[in-house]
């Protein structure tokens, strides 16, 4: 695998209910994790309000546990948002003020191979073939 090949990548779809009994700052949706030794670019991130009521925001969950907000309350459709991820960690949509509201979400990007990932990736091939005696 070359470190420039772009690995198109869904980090997540679906839908958010929001429901007035959802308290704020509750997780309602959150991405997978990106592959250790992988840069995750997320370039399209929309947030479509099929009804109103109720807003939400977005955080990048960091691997090694610290949480960074980076974006305001939504409360309105929004597209073209975008976010750099590293392996191991992902993005949650949290709920930023309750009210009764259903959002459609996307997030298409691509990852791609770090250079001291390739080096990651096969260190542990090594070692599981080494743990298997071979």
């Amino acid at each position: 695998m070359s470190l420039q090949e772009k690995i198109p990548w869904t980090f997540g779809e679906g839908t958010i209910y929001l429901t007035n009994f959802s308290s704020t700052d509750t997780v309602v949706f959150s991405t997978d994790r990106i592959p250790e030794g992988f840069l995750g670019v997320v370039e399209d991130i929309n947030l479509i309000f099929t009804t109103s009521g109720g807003g939400i925001y977005l955080r990048k969950s960091l691997r090694g546990g610290r949480k960074i907000r980076f974006t305001d309350n939504i409360t309105t459709t929004a597209t073209g948002l975008s976010a750099i991820v590293s392996g191991g960690d992902f993005i949650e949509v949290l709920n930023g003020s309750t009210g009764v509201g259903v959002i459609d979400i996307t997030l298409h990007g691509y990852i791609q191979p770090l250079p001291a990932g390739n080096i990651l990736i096969s260190r542990k091939r090594i070692s599981s073939s080494i743990a298997d005696g071979l």
